[in-house]
């Protein structure tokens, strides 16, 4: 493959594309309770990353339209650069996949795993902490800083 646009074109279409996701997210974002001050809702995160992604998205948007840093056209990846994205969409995807059978901590943890050893870390040593800290940090983030109720059990195991 070739050409495929140029950098400021492809800029323009991410961030009106990032906009219009952020703009779906936040509808949907503000369909879950807010709580109140004292005892924050499950939605309020996801509100504040519904703004930050429509922000940043504008911020794309604008720095395509004023930049002159951005001349030159966008190649296809070839080579080991599609295996990387080839890589980083497969393991999303599947992501999404098992979200809703293995619940968000499971599923976070494995993606973490199995997309920093695939995109080239040698060792199980570094994808595996990281992998752990993630899912430490989510859980103190939601369940104990925010105490919005996420199970850590898969949702199949809730079943049983």
């Amino acid at each position: 493959m070739g050409i495929i646009g140029t950098k400021r074109r492809g800029r323009i279409v991410v961030g009106a594309a990032g906009a219009i996701i952020g703009a779906i997210y936040l509808i949907m974002a503000f369909q879950l309770s807010m709580g109140r001050p004292a005892a924050p809702g499950p939605g309020v995160f996801p509100v504040v990353v519904g703004i930050f992604l429509i922000v940043a998205s504008i911020g794309m948007i604008l720095e395509a339209v004023v930049s002159s840093a951005l001349e030159g056209d966008i190649e296809f990846p070839r080579g080991p650069a599609l295996k990387r994205l080839a890589i980083f969409v497969g393991g999303t995807l599947a992501f999404i996949v098992l979200l809703p059978v293995l619940g968000l901590f499971l599923s976070a943890a494995l993606y973490i795993l199995l997309v920093i050893k695939a995109l080239g870390r040698k060792g199980w040593l570094v994808p595996l902490i990281a992998s752990a800290a993630l899912s430490a940090i989510v859980a103190v983030s939601f369940v104990i800083l925010l105490k919005v109720p996420l199970s850590i059990l898969p949702p199949a195991l809730h079943l049983l």
